[in-house]
């Protein structure tokens, strides 16, 4: 069963759809796909903590939504919708590239969970479903 994964708008979306395609087809050629899972993911940054002596931020939280369909490609016909989100947090730091990295360390680890979460979501449908 092939499921083809449309390229997403966003750095974030992009790391779900990559890590998505690695678990389905472990890099290699999925061939013609028979389904279609469409993604969209959201992302947001929240201070979670304050230096006590300054007021800036001492972590944030990186929090991932993402919502999925699943069509059939030779009807058009959607046959599972979902969601599923994640959070990882990251230390701040008065280094504005030790933050960047900090930051996208934080969305990766998130996108690979849901990423997973949604393979896991997809798997158990498409086996019950046949």
């Amino acid at each position: 069963t092939h499921v083809d994964l449309k390229l997403a708008d966003s750095r974030v979306g992009q790391r779900v759809r990559n890590d998505l395609y690695f678990a389905f087809y472990g890099g290699g050629d999925p061939g013609e796909p028979h389904y279609r899972l469409n993604l969209r993911v959201t992302d947001s940054s929240l201070p979670v903590g304050i230096e006590r002596m300054a007021t800036i931020p001492a972590a944030y939280l990186v929090q991932l939504n993402c919502a999925f369909t699943l069509v059939e490609v030779s009807s058009g016909r959607t046959l599972m919708t979902g969601t599923s989100f994640a959070n990882a947090s990251y230390d701040f730091s008065q280094q504005r590239f030790a933050n960047v990295r900090a930051q996208r360390d934080a969305e990766n680890r998130a996108a690979t969970q849901i990423a997973n979460d949604v393979r896991t979501k997809v798997a158990a449908f498409l086996a019950t479903s046949s």
